[in-house]
């Protein structure tokens, strides 16, 4: 879920989950557009290390799900 985001915003069009996840994952889906996830992916850019992404995206997924991502470490 934490790169659901980047995956849209790169394109990506079909995901394969265990089913456990569909739920969590549907309601994400709902509520991010195409021009929000694509913006992530630009913001990324201005980003040196793997580090630097991943506390970008857990602080962006925190912000819009707080409810999915309250025990998520920075």
């Amino acid at each position: 879920p934490l790169y659901l985001p980047l995956l849209l915003g790169l394109g990506i069009n079909q995901l394969s989950m265990s089913p456990l996840c569909i739920l969590r994952i549907k309601k994400m889906l709902r509520a991010i557009t195409f021009s929000e996830s694509h913006g992530i992916v630009k913001a990324l850019d201005q980003f040196k290390t793997g580090v630097e992404m991943e506390n970008f995206m857990k602080h962006e997924m925190k912000k819009r799900f707080p409810e999915e991502f309250v025990s998520m470490n920075e």
